[in-house]
């Protein structure tokens, strides 16, 4: 039988789990106080107690930085 799928795959690298990754990389008090803030302030502009304006631009993630 010939092949017809996965014909430019070369290797396959299995990536980390999320549980691992976190104990890998634990974060620290000031990111996770930071998350906690950025959280509440998007709950109150969405909730409209905070007048600010709230823009999620994209993409998630940049391939080519001098491009962008």
């Amino acid at each position: 039988m010939i092949k017809t799928n996965n014909l430019k795959i070369k290797s396959i690298t299995p990536i980390i789990a999320p549980t691992d990754l976190r104990q890998v990389f634990p974060l620290s008090i000031e990111a996770s106080e930071f998350v906690s803030a950025s959280r509440e302030s998007i709950k109150n502009i969405l909730h409209g107690k905070d007048p600010r304006l709230m823009v999620v631009v994209g993409p998630c993630s940049i391939h080519d930085q001098r491009g962008a």
